[in-house]
């Protein structure tokens, strides 16, 4: 296992920062996912890890020893990238052997290091095939296997899965989970797949334009956004965001009027504001997909009227589309295929809680956020 810590790390490739002052650490054994839009860094911060960038500003520090001039051979990790890169005319054992091969190992050794990771993979079968006889998932096994068999401290993996089609995918994840629990060891993946990252990950960094938004634990930055970007990009559907002005605020409650329309609605705070907004304030109501509904449940929900304009039958939940303004269309999740609902009526009403809502100041900052 090993532990690593990134200190005022900063990246720029001429006059352009690809990565900005970013700072944490990795405790041992942790599997921490890099997760945020493309062209936001999180590639880039990988490949400072593995040595196959230089650093422009800043420490990377691993097991207590600055590492930014240590070559990416020396460093004792292993990455694994998008494309399996395999060898075309070897066959799965002579693919996992060959960078022992090049390493002096003996040939008792790689044949033992070998079956055990294929072992672990479940890919005994496969040691005679050639990559192109097997299937994606298949292949990017190997390719985890080739770094498994070199037994390093970490492994990096740079959106390994995004060439797999949805059910591979699935497969995939369960793999790389059990895979980590096996293993024990460090390992940083990147991905902008949002649900990879709360499906795997120990904590998840998000990324923004070189920034860190937030870090924790998956199921605390979905329940806790520190702003408006985290908020949206974590949650699968994404977060509604309702745009209005603040027409009255105080401890208990905020008034605002939905911009675009004349409706004004109250939204009761079910916990201390931690930032403060004022009467005129432009702000934004943040709630789940989830926690919206077509039909009303409690006689407190606030209720907003709208344009149904699609509805997606996905089998016990689907979704319906309902446009609030021109330019704010609302998700709503709807059980049981929207049995009871009529789904060919135009108009509809939202229905949601109070206490399910998020408040967005104008800077994107979730004024409820516990800190």
């Amino acid at each position: 296992m090993s532990k690593l810590e990134l200190k005022n790390i900063c990246k720029s490739f001429g006059n352009t920062d690809i990565i900005k002052d970013v700072s944490f650490p990795i405790n041992d054994g942790e599997f921490i996912v890099f997760v945020g839009p493309s062209g936001c860094g999180k590639s880039t911060l990988l490949r400072l890890i593995s040595g196959l960038e230089d650093v422009t500003s800043g420490e990377i520090i691993m097991e207590d020893r600055v590492v930014n001039d240590v070559p990416p051979v020396k460093r004792d990790v292993a990455m694994v990238f998008q494309s399996y890169a395999l060898y075309p005319h070897m066959n799965t054992y002579e693919n996992m052997a060959f960078g022992l091969r090049n390493l002096k190992v003996s040939e008792e050794e790689i044949k033992q290091r070998v079956t055990e990771a294929a072992e672990i993979l479940q890919i005994q079968h496969l040691l005679e095939s050639k990559p192109k006889d097997m299937s994606g998932g298949q292949r990017q096994r190997v390719a985890i296997g080739r770094t498994i068999v070199r037994e390093p401290k970490m492994f990096l993996f740079d959106e390994p899965l995004s060439n797999l089609d949805a059910a591979l995918r699935v497969q995939m994840r369960i793999e790389m989970t059990r895979l980590h629990k096996q293993l024990k060891t460090t390992m940083i993946y990147v991905t902008h797949d949002q649900v990879e990252a709360m499906t795997l990950a120990d904590r998840i960094v998000v990324l923004n334009a070189g920034k860190v938004e937030q870090i924790g634990p998956p199921l605390e930055l979905y329940d806790n956004p520190c702003n408006s970007f985290v908020a949206g990009f974590i949650g699968s559907p994404s977060m509604n965001f309702i745009g209005g002005k603040v027409l009255d605020a105080s401890a208990k409650k905020i008034t605002m009027q939905i911009q675009g329309t004349n409706t004004t609605i109250e939204i009761k705070l079910h916990k201390e504001c931690t930032g403060k907004v004022n009467p005129g304030d432009v702000i934004k109501l943040g709630v789940r997909p989830e926690n919206v509904t077509l039909k009303q449940e409690h006689k407190d929900s606030i209720k907003i009227d709208g344009k149904l304009i699609a509805f997606e039958e996905l089998g016990n939940t689907s979704y319906g589309y309902v446009s609030v303004t021109s330019d704010c269309v609302v998700t709503c999740s709807v059980h049981n295929n929207g049995a009871g609902f009529n789904k060919s009526t135009e108009n509809a009403s939202l229905y949601f809680q109070a206490n399910s809502c998020y408040i967005f100041n104008q800077q994107g900052v979730n004024i409820l956020c516990k800190k």
